[in-house]
């Protein structure tokens, strides 16, 4: 079964949309889908998801623009499973990411958020390390190589909007998630 909702509302570029898309494919494990929710209409993506022909992957055109808050917020109303992952359309899933999110959430199983890091990579395809994301580390990170992920058990997490994070829908948490697929880090 799975624990793992991804979820990609998509408008845009479609080249970077495909490679979001490649990235979350290379996850290991079975416990998690991937559902795109395309906000556009551009050429050739329908097709592009059809001949993917991959179970795991879940693809949605809207008939309609809703505008880039509706269309997360209809990702959101897709959702099924346990963790919610809401990445956007021009991010990268590092390849170890369910990995490290699914031994966090193994470990901690209380969580309503887990955050494994953000590398924000720039326009000339390096990482990019901005004070933001370095007051970050240094305020919110878990400390030492045991724990590449911090995991927050109550909702909502204040330090955690904007940033890399799994939510867990259960009672006590929303049908929501302010996470962007990101690479783990150990700080």
């Amino acid at each position: 079964m799975s624990r793992f909702e991804i979820l990609l509302p998509y408008y845009g570029d479609v080249a970077l949309m495909q490679d979001a898309v490649r990235s979350v494919l290379v996850q290991d494990g079975d416990d998690w889908r991937l559902t795109v929710v395309d906000d556009g209409t551009e050429p050739g993506v329908p097709e592009w998801f059809e001949q993917l022909a991959d179970p795991r992957v879940r693809y949605l055109r809207n008939e309609r623009d809703l505008g880039v808050t509706g269309n997360f917020n209809r990702c959101v109303e897709l959702a099924e499973y346990e963790y919610l992952v809401l990445m956007g359309c021009d991010d990268l899933m590092h390849p170890n990411y369910l990995q490290v999110v699914r031994a966090t959430a193994d470990r901690e199983p209380t969580a309503a958020v887990i955050q494994p890091g953000v590398q924000v990579i720039g326009t000339d395809g390096l990482p990019f390390d901005t004070l933001g994301d370095r007051t970050k580390r240094k305020l919110y990170a878990p400390k030492g190589p045991a724990a590449p992920c911090w995991a927050v058990r109550s909702w909502p997490p204040a330090c955690c909007a904007g940033t890399g994070c799994t939510s867990r829908r259960s009672a006590g948490a929303p049908r929501r998630s302010s996470a962007s697929a990101s690479a783990p880090t150990s700080v």
